[in-house]
């Protein structure tokens, strides 16, 4: 039987299905919930900042990176915070969504980027159909 976790995180990969149709673009990504410790570790280690809370983390697939094939490119990995997606679904649909974008060279560096990447987060949101686990 699936663990709690196991049914969110197959959840969001439906999600994740919906947004690259939604976006009308191919890819796949791996999704998985991970502590915010381990997050905090891994962006400090890999981006170089520190945060008391993270939320998302979006890396990019790696040339090479044994994965299953699943007949879409793997963009990469989407690693959303276990404690946010165990409280509020729709929270972690959005911040699903959000690292999807990152993967698709979508950023939030520059003020026009910062909108043109909320508005299309939004959009997305609408269309996705959010439902508690």
């Amino acid at each position: 039987m699936a663990t709690k976790d196991q049914k969110i995180e197959e959840k969001l990969v439906r999600v994740s299905r919906a947004v690259f149709r939604i976006l009308r673009k191919r890819g796949a990504v791996c999704v998985a919930l991970v502590p915010n410790s381990d997050l905090r570790w891994l962006k400090k280690k890999f981006l170089h900042k520190t945060a008391k809370i993270v939320d998302v983390l979006a890396f990019p697939d790696t040339a090479g990176f044994p994965h299953p094939e699943s007949g879409a490119p793997p963009l990469g990995e989407v690693l959303v915070n276990k404690d946010i997606a165990r409280k509020d679904a729709p929270r972690a649909t959005a911040l699903l969504i959000h690292g999807i974008l990152h993967l698709l060279g979508y950023r939030h560096e520059k003020k026009r980027d910062i909108i043109a990447m909320e508005k299309l987060e939004k959009k997305v949101l609408k269309k996705v159909k959010i439902s508690n686990y």
